[in-house]
């Protein structure tokens, strides 16, 4: 599990990084970010239904997996919020979209790096 301050964890918090027009998708998932230059923390949250994923096993493996990442990436992201969402059923399985997301987040974290300015960032997929 993150750390505390590194979880998105109030409903204003996923409000505000889903509201950004700043999103990469994956066929199975969208990867929401928001630069908050304000906050010196990179933080995380998860949006994954039972109605994508049934069993509780498989929601907590695609959080649990993607959650491994973004800690390695952590260092790179201070004030970056992200929010993963699952928007239905991952044909290929679990573990090949969390894989997906996590090649996502690297992503995420090498446009992160190359913006010089967050507040002025624009919308790339």
């Amino acid at each position: 599990m993150l750390a505390r301050p590194h979880r998105l964890l109030g409903e204003h918090e996923f409000r505000g990084v889903l509201a950004s027009r700043v999103r990469w998708s994956t066929p199975d998932c969208s990867i929401h970010v928001r630069c908050n230059p304000a906050a010196s923390l990179g933080m995380l949250g998860f949006i994954v239904g039972r109605k994508a994923l049934r069993r509780a096993v498989d929601r907590n493996r695609f959080k649990r997996c993607i959650r491994g990442r973004f800690r390695v990436l952590l260092a790179g992201l201070p004030g970056l919020q992200v929010v993963v969402r699952l928007r239905g059923k991952p044909a290929a399985g679990v573990d090949q979209a969390a894989s997906e997301v996590c090649t996502r987040l690297e992503d995420v974290a090498a446009w992160y790096a190359s913006q010089s300015d967050c507040s002025a960032s624009t919308a790339t997929s």
